[in-house]
């Protein structure tokens, strides 16, 4: 997907690009069970209705644009700080799946995100 999205042009050759409209739909399609039934179903930000309601457009996208969208939908299930992505062509959200922060979460009290690597090696630490 992602060297399809990388190249220049609009057209997307099916035989030498490995992607055809039926595996895309059925990746579509599996992102959207993960979304409802697996660990991701009660994550804060769900896109799992908005998918389901747009897949009608994602059906009437061009090869090129399915691979977007599911490269976008791949960036918000990923588990680090750039969890959003960017669904306008199913006419979603430039934001989808952002995890904000509410500023009245502890009234004055000082609110820190970690994220760390599954070594342990290397962390991110955000203050909100």
């Amino acid at each position: 997907i992602e060297k399809v999205i990388s190249k220049n042009n609009d057209t997307v050759d099916t035989i030498h690009d490995g992607v055809c409209d039926m595996s895309l739909i059925d990746l579509y399609d599996s992102f959207i069970i993960k979304l409802e039934d697996g660990i991701y179903r009660k994550r804060p930000g769900n896109q799992y209705n908005n998918l389901k309601k747009q897949r009608d457009l994602f059906l009437k996208l061009s090869l090129k644009e399915k691979c977007i969208v599911l490269n976008q939908i791949l960036i918000m299930m990923r588990c680090d700080i750039n969890t959003q992505a960017n669904l306008k062509l199913i006419d979603g959200s430039t934001n989808s799946g952002n995890i904000a922060v509410n500023k009245n979460t502890l009234c004055n009290g000082v609110i820190t995100i970690v994220n760390q690597s599954v070594t342990g090696l290397y962390e991110n630490r955000e203050k909100y």
